[in-house]
């Protein structure tokens, strides 16, 4: 699907939010437009508004045609991802599904809180607003300039601490006058970069002009998701049917049109009254709490009914997963560290190296790489015997090789997840997220076990041998 019909079929989806749209908002839009002289200007928030751009963005990114696509015919068919998690695509695709809109229900909430502090509720026009792409590019450059102002306010800030010492080594004589005037002469440059990036930027934008954009950019997201994944979302209206040029992830049997139309309007509801103007401009406590609550049951009720949207889709993982037994860190930076072993020189890690990675094993793990171990070693003996070790040893090596082919990636693509989710991290990156079926965190902890003891137990029995030619 071109860029053309994807916009064409995001904006009829977004129509669709119009006609639930409160009809009194639009008495509102000349009192809006009169009091441009008292909105307030981002300022310091302007951080935490780029970096909820960036999430946006980044979400907007990862459902093009191009990651759809990938996603499909890549991530779902992984070797790892088939061995470890499902061979089910379906599963597989509504579980990426569900985490996109647990993703934007987040964003949503963010909004709706930046939306307080507008001086008059924001009018959305979705039917009308026909170039999303020219929209979410706008945003990309304010995620950026923002970006540049946040690292240039960190470099005045050192400049301005380094002056201050400066000062007092040209009182005490320490430098000459000449490399303080240069200096000087750098720090101006510098607060000038700042003045004008705060400008470019998002610091002097106004709450009500940002609001509503950012608003507009979660329901063309939500619409993208719903022309998307299609039968992954249980409310939506089959887009095959109305708009079979679109690129979706799989086809839905329209038997029950009717009641997913329904439900579909009821969603739609929904997420137009987060943007309307009782839940952003409201300022009680309370309502803020009831609005965080039905955004919470709205995912809840429509994506999957034994999924709290306010948690995330790890609390809900069973105890046969990886993930569920809260291990999926410490196994990936095994996997990570055995990775590195294996590309370096087996038999120049010693005793010390190889008992860290050991103790960082759970003592069931400790026991299957123990059995893998004896096994390995028996197997040696009995099947080849006075065989040329070297030749032993590149058996062992692909076959190690071989597990890290399809078990690396999910290690180093479960701690990328987790660097991306980092709240204390200040990150304005827009290119489209791991997600959480490229992970460790839903891979069977059984059939993960077994694979990481065999690597070890093939990494220790090379180390061994290795280390035996050597001497």
């Amino acid at each position: 699907m071109g860029n053309d019909a994807g916009t064409g079929l995001i904006r009829r989806r977004c129509s669709e939010f119009d006609v639930v749209l409160p009809h009194w908002l639009h008495r509102h839009r000349h009192r809006h437009h009169n009091n441009n002289n008292k909105q307030h200007i981002l300022g310091i928030l302007s951080f935490e508004t780029a970096k909820t751009m960036s999430r946006l963005l980044s979400l907007y990114k990862s459902l093009t045609d191009k990651e759809v696509i990938r996603l499909r015919n890549e991530s779902v068919t992984a070797e790892g991802v088939a061995y470890l998690i499902s061979t089910d695509h379906h599963f597989l695709l509504s579980l990426a599904c569900r985490e996109k809109i647990e993703d934007l229900d987040r964003i949503a909430l963010a909004v709706a809180r930046l939306g307080k502090r507008c001086s008059g509720p924001p009018v959305l026009k979705l039917a009308n607003y026909k170039d999303a792409d020219k929209m979410f590019r706008k945003l990309e450059k304010f995620v950026s300039t923002t970006a540049d102002l946040y690292s240039g306010l960190q470099s005045l800030t050192e400049l301005e601490i380094s002056e201050k010492r400066m000062k007092k080594w040209s009182f005490d004589n320490i430098i000459g006058s000449a490399n303080f005037d240069l200096f000087h002469q750098k720090l101006s440059w510098q607060k000038q970069r700042v003045r004008h990036l705060r400008r470019v930027s998002l610091w002097d934008q106004n709450f009500d002009r940002v609001v509503p954009v950012m608003a507009r950019a979660v329901c063309i997201v939500y619409a993208r998701i719903l022309v998307v994944f299609a039968s992954h979302v249980p409310l939506i209206l089959s887009t095959t049917v109305l708009y079979p040029q679109t690129v979706v992830v799989e086809e839905e049997d329209s038997s029950n049109q009717q009641q997913h139309q329904q439900q579909h309007h009821q969603f739609a509801k929904l997420w137009a009254d987060c943007c309307s103007a009782n839940n952003l401009t409201t300022s009680s406590q309370t309502k803020s709490q009831q609005h965080d609550d039905q955004v919470s049951n709205l995912s809840n009720k429509h994506v999957n009914n034994n999924v709290a949207t306010r948690s995330r889709l790890l609390n809900q993982l069973p105890a046969s997963t990886v993930g569920g037994s809260g291990l999926p860190l410490g196994y990936a930076n095994v996997v990570i560290m055995a990775e590195r072993y294996l590309m370096s020189n087996c038999a120049s890690i010693d005793k010390r190296e190889r008992e860290e990675i050991y103790h960082m094993l759970p003592e069931s793990l400790k026991r299957l790489v123990r059995s893998k171990l004896k096994e390995m070693v028996r197997r040696r003996e009995d099947d080849f015997g006075d065989a040329d070790i070297e030749w032993v040893l590149l058996g062992w090596e692909e076959e190690a090789r071989a597990i890290l082919r399809w078990l690396g990636p999910m290690a180093h693509h479960t701690f990328t997840w987790q660097t991306e989710r980092n709240v204390e991290k200040q990150t304005f990156d827009v290119k489209p997220r791991v997600l959480l079926l490229q992970t460790l965190f839903f891979a069977d902890r059984d059939k993960t076990d077994d694979a990481i003891a065999h690597l070890l137990g093939t990494l220790s029995c090379i180390c061994k041998y290795q280390k035996a030619i050597s001497q």
